[in-house]
C-alpha cells in the first residue's frame, strides 16, 4: 500500500529516525516500540489526571505524550527496514486508536477542564481515523493530512507547557460571550467555570476536524461516485 505524507515534518522524519537504526538493538522490534508508545500514552493520561494532585505530574504527561509519538514514528521505520506484518499493522493502527482515546480523556481531566470536549474531540479523530483506514482500503493509498498526528501531539505538548506555566488550573476569557464563565456554552452545555486553555485547544482541534470529515468524506463519495466499480478483494 502506497503511503502519502504530507507533514511538514515529514522531511525531518525520514532523514533523522533512520539514522537512529543501527544504534536500537536487535530484540527491539517494531512491535515492542509500538507496545513502548502505547504504554506512553497510558502513562501520559495518568500523569494528567493526578496532575489535580501535583502540577509536576503535567509535564510528565507532556513527555508521556511526547513519548508516544516518538515510538509510533519509530516503529513503522523499523517496520519497512526488516520485514513488515500483518500483526505489526494491526497493533499499530489499534494502539494508535485506543491511544487517542486514553491521552483525550485524561487531558481534559486535569483541573478546570471539561470532559465532554475532550470525549467530542477523540471521537472526530477516530471517526477521520477509520475514514481514512476504509480508504486506503478502496484506494490502496494511505494519504495523511497536512494537520496530522505529528502536528496535533507537538501542539497539545506546547498548551500543555504554556498552562502549566502560566495558567494551570484557571479559565481564561472568562468574559467571553462563547466560551466565558457565563458564556453560551456554559448555559447550554454545562460548561460551567469557564474554559481552560486546553479547553479552547480541544474546541479548535474538534471545529477542524469536524469540517476536515465533511470535506474529505464527501469529496471520496464524488470520486467514488464517478468511478462506480466495486472495492478490492479482501
Amino acid at each position: 500500500m502506497k503511503k502519502i505524507e504530507n507533514s511538514p515534518f515529514d522531511p525531518f522524519v525520514k532523514w533523522f529516525f533512520p539514522k537512529l537504526l543501527p544504534y536500537l538493538p536487535e530484540w527491539l522490534s517494531a512491535n515492542r516500540i509500538t507496545a513502548i508508545g502505547f504504554a506512553g500514552s497510558l502513562a501520559a493520561a495518568i500523569c494528567l489526571y493526578l496532575s489535580k494532585e501535583h502540577e509536576w505530574f503535567y509535564l510528565l504527561g507532556a513527555f508521556g505524550i511526547w513519548l508516544h509519538w516518538f515510538a509510533d514514528t519509530l516503529d513503522g521505520v523499523v517496520a519497512r527496514a526488516g520485514k513488515p506484518t500483518i500483526l505489526g499493522y494491526y497493533l499499530d493502527h489499534f494502539s494508535d486508536a485506543v491511544s487517542v482515546a486514553v491521552i483525550s480523556i485524561g487531558l481534559f481531566l486535569t483541573p478546570g477542564s471539561h470532559l465532554l470536549i475532550g470525549l467530542c474531540a477523540a471521537c472526530l479523530y477516530l471517526l477521520l481515523f477509520i475514514h481514512g483506514l476504509i480508504r486506503a482500503e478502496l484506494t490502496r493509498a494511505m494519504e495523511l493530512p497536512y494537520f496530522g498526528p505529528t502536528e496535533i501531539h507537538f501542539l497539545i505538548i506546547i498548551i500543555l507547557l504554556i498552562q502549566y506555566s502560566t495558567h494551570f488550573g484557571e479559565a481564561i476569557l472568562k468574559s467571553s460571550p462563547i466560551t466565558g464563565t457565563e458564556g453560551w456554552l456554559a448555559q447550554n452545555f454545562g460548561l460551567n467555570g469557564g474554559l481552560t486553555l486546553i479547553d479552547h485547544l480541544g474546541l479548535l482541534i474538534t471545529f477542524g476536524m469536524f469540517l476536515m470529515l465533511l470535506i474529505e468524506s464527501y469529496n471520496f463519495i464524488k470520486q467514488l461516485a464517478k468511478q462506480n466499480r466495486m472495492p478490492p478483494d479482501g
